[in-house]
């Protein structure tokens, strides 16, 4: 029987740690590197004692939130992809529980928040050095990419060692209140700040609408972090530039305006105004302002409207999972969809996408696990006798993730999943 040494468990987990944000794999399915370290990590955590099989709150919400996702295949028509579907949510529920058995001893929790904070700040110092060279050399490089933004135009952006800019910035959005946290840690330690300005310019150039969660995670930290008393109206004019970023990004994401013309002219047809406070300087008529805007619909928004027709097709149970496909490739014959994105695997949204392939059923699964996940880790917050800083982290970490939710399918990062079983590891400890 082969039998793992004595102590690798932690080492295993801060080997899958730092290799979850390399996405350059030669593995079919979407196999990662870290996946191969995890399954050695399974056998060494199952090797040792596991934590019982009690649940508390976080469990059964995961519990709610797969077994409505499974409900979906009854509507199935692949019912071999929807169990690949399946079994990855069944991954990704092992991880939590590996990640938990592991966290639940306040040393091991302490290091492993460690090693999150340091596997961010590695990612994001490649990824700068590559777009250093990139900008230097002048010659596409891995790493980084040239795209044509709306709006914005030509920019680089960072993707490092990610699959893409945008995983990135969502990588960055909730692996950054954990670095800025071990820096309060670490008063007056040049280095802790530095980490935390390293992760933040590499979020900043990946150029993502990521960046508005990393708003409110920042946001989220210093809201708890700092008492009450004369910080209310920054809080409030943070609080304002998050939501105003909110809505100005999902409206660029909406609507691309291609020309925008104003014109000014008298018209006639009325009369002259009777009313004393009504004034014609062109002695009759009224002056008319018109405003013409030529638009274009964004790939998100019509990703989104696919995902929502197959909701209202398939309102209770969706479509089954892994099924948003099908949604898409009818979107695309019936002229809604440009075939660069038929047949794409999800609508960039966590939401939408649960609507379309696991119906009203799976949306409420989701809103309890969300709704638990934060209310857990504010819960914990509020006990905590020593500072809480890890528990602020991942609550700022989870709000960072819900407000990118709404364009990106968060749910199968396994960065997310690692935070759940560090804050089921973090309600475990008898005390703080």
């Amino acid at each position: 029987m082969f039998v793992l040494p004595r102590g690798s468990t932690e080492w295993l987990v801060a080997g899958f740690i730092f290799l979850v944000p390399i996405s350059w794999s030669p593995f079919p399915w979407n196999v990662q590197w870290s996946e191969l370290v995890f399954l050695l990590l399974l056998l060494s955590v199952s090797s040792c004692s596991l934590p019982s099989l009690d649940l508390d709150t976080l469990d059964w919400a995961i519990l709610v939130f797969i077994g409505t996702s499974a409900v979906s295949l009854i509507n199935s028509g692949d019912l071999v992809a929807s169990g690949i579907e399946l079994s990855k949510l069944f991954y990704l529920t092992v991880l939590y529980r590996t990640i938990y058995a592991v966290s639940r001893h306040p040393e091991a929790c302490d290091r492993i928040v460690g090693w999150l904070a340091g596997s961010a700040v590695v990612a994001g110092s490649i990824g700068l050095t590559l777009l250093a060279v990139r900008m230097l050399l002048g010659s596409p490089l891995v790493g980084v990419s040239e795209s044509i933004l709306p709006t914005i135009g030509s920019v680089l952006r960072l993707k490092g060692t990610f699959h893409s800019a945008v995983f990135l910035g969502n990588y960055m959005s909730f692996m950054a209140p954990l670095v800025l946290i071990l820096g309060m840690r670490g008063q007056g330690s040049r280095w802790r700040w530095l980490s935390g300005a390293v992760v933040l310019l590499a979020a900043l150039f990946s150029v993502s609408h990521a960046l508005i969660g990393l708003m409110a995670a920042i946001l989220a930290v210093y809201w708890r972090s700092l008492g009450f008393a004369g910080h209310g109206k920054l809080r409030m004019a943070g609080l304002a530039a998050v939501l105003v970023g909110f809505v100005a990004v999902n409206v660029v994401l909406t609507v691309s305006p291609r020309d925008l013309s104003i014109s000014k002219a008298v018209d006639p047809t009325f009369e002259e105004p009777s009313s004393v406070y009504e004034f014609s300087d062109a002695g009759g008529g009224a002056e008319r302002l018109t405003v013409t805007m030529s638009y274009n619909w964004m790939s998100y928004f019509l990703l989104k409207r696919a995902a929502w027709d197959a909701f209202r097709q398939h309102p209770i149970a969706g479509l089954g999972l892994g099924q948003f496909p099908e949604a898409a490739e009818s979107a695309f014959q019936a002229g809604r969809l440009q075939e660069h994105y038929r047949g794409i695997a999800d609508p960039h949204s966590t939401w939408f996408g649960a609507l379309a392939e696991s119906g009203i059923l799976g949306g409420v699964g989701l809103c309890v696990l969300w709704f638990v996940s934060l209310r857990q880790s504010d819960a914990l917050l509020r006990r905590a006798t020593d500072g809480g800083l890890v528990e602020l982290a991942l609550l700022a970490g989870f709000i960072g993730l819900l407000v990118n939710s709404v364009n990106v399918d968060a749910m199968n990062f396994r960065f997310l999943w690692i935070g759940f079983g560090l804050l089921r590891g973090r309600s475990h400890r008898p005390s703080y």
